[in-house]
């Protein structure tokens, strides 16, 4: 099988140049041979990169050119390829001379048998030498790279000796403790160690200069230059020669001040937390990603008269009411779940033996990344705040039972006064004008006492819950100009024009019509009260949009001297009035207000005002145009109506 051979051939003779190519094809060789038999030539073809020859053949004596010379154009043009001379005279003293300037043998013309075996041990010197340059430019690359990382870690490293004496020690090192190297290598590494931290790290050191241990791993203080502490990691590691001697202890020094401050900052903020809970009038808890509760406060240990360690992780379970305890253990289970707050009543065992009423609420704990880790929770003893509603409702009870006797027991003898009041001012048409004038003062004043009995009676239901909301299709032109016919004698009497203006998209809706119309009577009835003479009441009626639901717009705006500011906030407050010294002119309960709120917002509806003193109000309510009832819980403290 041929093998490939690249040559650069210098010789100027054809003939030699011919025997050459012969021997070494006769010795199995594919030859590619550039032949150059001249200076210029040789010159130019160096010009021409990369070279590809294998070796380079050169006659000693050219025309315009020896050996030396052309040897020394290829060092030029650094062209390092095993360089051979083959001559026909040659002397001692020359062949020497090449030899000494580079060229690796001579061969002389008369004997090329000797050509092939020289070229051979050419080829195979140059391949051990060019992967010995390999080697050592691979080597010397590596050791660059370990270089850089060693100058350009983010973390501190050092080699010390047996002794603790630094050998080397990288630029982040040197910043962490603020010596310069030359500083350091006056000193061990247990000279600008923490005192606290000395022994415990030299006893360590000592384990592995006796290779009882191959590393270890602390934290330590540094002391800096400027007298600081630095909290580092430390891992050390010896490195040990062939002969089993000791080369160095290699030590990677991590910066972890960061990390204590942290941590220093966690537990003062866990101290002050259990301060906190602790002194809190709460009993607070918190539980793991598990459900298991890992601590409560002091407040809660008190109350059961238990230390921490028989509470955790699920103690509090046996201080659980039987009958509260699978509800409260099943509801507890879900919110853990569904990752979700959750909030129980229950009886907890109070370490007297006294059940008392706990409301018991937990919100989840997540982590800045998403992931549950547990609840933190408290619990209230809410007994007093339970046994409060429950003697509320009981007078609730008993007022709404008193109510419903005493509307009985007010309206029958009122409609009794009010009737035959009537009756004798029918009978009176030839009696002296001061008896009929008594006569209309006692009927006048009977109606009022009944409209009085009447709103208080409305008010006492609405917080009892019982006012019910009867909800039908309401004609709004029709029932609107009964309400005009009721107010319009009161606005001729006051000399009040009142005006109605209803928009045209308003035309029927769905609404509690008693009531509606209770709600009109009181805001008009009020407005032209309290109106000036000859002032003005107009009552608009619109229809507006407001998130896809159709809703009734009454406003209702008069010219009467108008309301306080400081007055604004208290206006629907029960028995509120403006001016009490007005009640001897406007009598008034100071409850119709306060009830036309609750009837607007049993109806789904709000009412507002809006008014400046000196230029009239404007009074405007909202309900659906088809009315939803509204249900009003009982209130838990009941209002006093005697």
């Amino acid at each position: 099988m041929s093998r490939s051979l690249k040559i650069l051939h210098i010789e100027d003779n054809e003939a030699d140049a011919l025997l050459v190519r012969l021997e070494l094809e006769r010795h199995g060789y594919a030859l590619e041979i550039t032949l150059v038999d001249c200076e210029a030539q040789l010159r130019d073809v160096l010009r021409h990169r990369p070279f590809t020859w294998d070796i380079v053949l050169s006659d000693h004596q050219l025309r315009d050119l020896d050996s030396f010379e052309a040897f020394h154009l290829l060092k030029a043009h650094q062209c390092d390829l095993p360089f051979i001379i083959i001559s026909g005279a040659i002397g001692e003293e020359t062949a020497a001379e090449a030899m000494r300037l580079g060229a690796q043998d001579f061969v002389m013309k008369g004997h090329l048998a000797r050509l092939v075996p020289v070229i051979e041990r050419e080829l195979q010197d140059a391949r051990q030498r060019r992967e010995k340059q390999n080697a050592e430019m691979a080597l010397n690359e590596l050791n660059q790279v370990l270089l850089a990382t060693f100058e350009q870690a983010a973390v501190g490293i050092a080699h010390v000796d047996a002794d603790g004496k630094w050998i080397k020690a990288n630029r982040k090192l040197l910043t962490m403790v603020g010596y310069s190297f030359e500083e350091l290598q006056q000193m061990t590494f247990a000279d600008i160690t923490y005192e606290a931290d000395v022994e415990k790290n030299l006893t360590q050191y000592r384990k592995i200069l006796n290779r009882e241990i191959t590393q270890y791993t602390m934290e330590k203080r540094y002391i800096r230059k400027d007298g600081t502490l630095l909290w580092v990691n430390i891992s050390v590691s010896g490195i040990w020669k062939e002969d089993g001697k000791l080369n160095f202890i290699m030590a990677v020094i991590e910066d972890i001040s960061e990390r204590k401050r942290t941590e220093a900052a966690l537990i003062e903020s866990e101290e002050r937390f259990r301060t906190m809970a602790d002194s809190s009038p709460v009993m607070i808890w918190v539980a793991g990603e598990n459900g298991e509760i890992y601590y409560w406060n002091q407040t809660w240990l008190d109350f059961v008269g238990r230390p921490l360690a028989e509470e955790i992780p699920d103690g509090w379970k046996t201080h659980l009411h039987p009958e509260d305890g699978p509800i409260c253990y099943e509801g507890y289970s879900q919110a853990l779940r569904e990752r979700r707050p959750f909030m129980t009543e229950t009886r907890v065992k109070r370490f007297d033996g006294d059940y008392r009423w706990l409301i018991t609420t937990g919100v989840p704990l997540f982590s800045a990344n998403g992931q549950f880790t547990g609840f933190v929770g408290s619990c209230v003893d809410i007994t007093e705040i339970k046994q409060a509603k429950e003697t509320a409702e009981t007078a609730n009870k008993r007022k709404s039972q008193f109510l419903a006797t005493m509307s009985h027991e007010l309206r029958t003898p009122l409609n009794s006064v009010i009737g035959y009041s009537e009756m004798i001012l029918k009978g009176m048409a030839n009696t002296p004008e001061k008896q009929q004038k008594y006569a209309t003062a006692i009927s006048y004043s009977g109606r009022h006492l009944l409209d009085m009995v009447n709103d208080i009676l409305d008010i006492s239901k609405i917080e009892a819950g019982k006012l019910q909301i009867s909800v039908e299709p309401i004609d709004v032109r029709p029932f609107v100009g009964n309400v005009e016919k009721v107010l319009y004698q009161l606005a001729q009497k006051k000399q009040v024009t009142l005006k109605f203006n209803i928009h045209p998209d308003v035309t029927c809706i769905e609404a509690d019509p008693a009531r509606l119309r209770q709600i009109l009577i009181n805001l008009i009835n009020n407005a032209i009260k309290f109106n000036k003479a000859h002032g003005r009441v107009d009552v608009t009626l619109n229809k507006i949009m407001s998130q896809g639901t159709a809703w009734l717009q009454c406003e209702i705006h008069d010219t009467g001297k108008g309301i306080p500011e400081d007055k604004m906030h208290e206006l629907f407050t029960d028995f509120y009035q403006v001016d009490n010294s007005t009640s001897r002119i406007h009598e008034g309960s100071g409850l119709g207000l306060a009830l036309t709120r609750r009837l607007v917002e049993l109806q789904g509806g709000t009412i507002s005002a809006v008014s400046r003193d000196g230029q009239g109000s404007t009074f405007t309510f909202h309900i659906p145009m088809r009315v939803t009832p509204v249900h009003t819980p009982v209130v838990s403290e009941p209002v006093s109506v005697i």
